[in-house]
């Protein structure tokens, strides 16, 4: 299977071979012999390349399907022997789905057998359900606890757009500058149960010179925001990342100026050292280590 897709993937039997770490000969004696004992004929042989028939692509498609049922088999193993069977809580604020389920993704990619289960819920709540054991991890802008966390820095965005209600003086704007906002109604997240997004919001339009009239709300998910602002009550910052950006009577518009920061980290506690933390953290750096090197490609 593994000759049948690397000769597939190269059109070549002599790269195919040098990935494979196998003699050319023993390739190309393997490729007669396999349409002998199959009695199909699986390869077009030029000089230059070779190329799989319309059988033989069929074959590579199970062939593929049955190394990817074998590596999951070997990673299961792994993922037992190391203490990697089982499930950890994790709790996430709002905006930070996207980043969740890179993660949840990866950790199911290498880490069979470990279930990642999320929880959304404020900063302030995510914390102290961390600090008192109900989860294990904790995904939350700054600022951190000074004292018994560890964490890393999941990723971060900038609020570079503004929903806006749906037919409005505003909706049908390409962009929309935050002077518009000047004694209008703007959704503001209260500061007790979101003191990071409350802080960035008020600062953000202070040193812009604007003064909304804030509507204070205590609302975690993106879709309820959005409600409000369908309904008139006000104005709300967003980003590009949130699927529930789209809903009825709303219009999502660029913002002129360039919005505040987010930086969102993963939060663990220092004392908890057991496997199933351990790997999840291991797939959290992996996963950025390999956004750093895309973004540098």
């Amino acid at each position: 299977m593994e000759f049948l897709v690397a000769v597939a993937e190269t059109q070549h039997f002599g790269r195919a071979a040098e990935r494979l770490g196998v003699g050319l000969e023993e390739l190309t004696r393997w490729s007669r012999e396999v349409e002998r004992e199959t009695g199909l004929g699986l390869f077009e042989r030029t000089v230059r390349r070779v190329r799989l028939t319309e059988t033989g692509t069929r074959l590579e498609a199970g062939a593929l399907a049955a190394l990817a049922a074998v590596r999951g088999v070997t990673t299961l193993v792994e993922s037992l022997r190391h203490g990697w069977s089982g499930s950890v809580a994790l709790a996430y604020v709002p905006g930070s789905a996207h980043l969740v389920r890179g993660l949840v993704a990866r950790v199911e990619r290498d880490r069979v057998g470990l279930e990642v289960e999320p929880q959304s819920m404020w900063g302030v709540r995510a914390l102290g359900s961390l600090g008192r054991g109900e989860v294990s991890f904790a995904v939350v802008r700054d600022p951190l606890p000074e004292e018994g966390v560890e964490s890393l820095v999941l990723g971060a965005y900038r609020d570079r757009q503004v929903a806006v209600a749906s037919p409005g003086p505003l909706a049908g704007r390409e962009q929309i500058g935050l002077a518009e906002f000047e004694g209008q109604g703007f959704l503001l997240t209260e500061r007790e149960v979101g003191p990071a997004v409350h802080d960035a919001t008020v600062r953000f339009l202070a040193e812009h010179g604007v003064a909304p009239v804030w509507r204070h709300h205590r609302l975690q998910e993106q879709d309820q925001q959005l409600a409000l602002v369908a309904a008139g009550v006000g104005s709300a910052l967003v980003h590009p990342h949130e699927d529930e950006v789209l809903h009825p009577g709303v219009a999502v518009v660029p913002l002129r100026e360039q919005g505040p920061e987010h930086r969102f980290h993963l939060v663990w506690r220092a004392d908890d050292t057991s496997p199933l933390v351990t790997a999840v953290i291991a797939a959290a750096e992996a996963m950025t280590t390999g956004r750093r090197a895309a973004q540098r490609g």
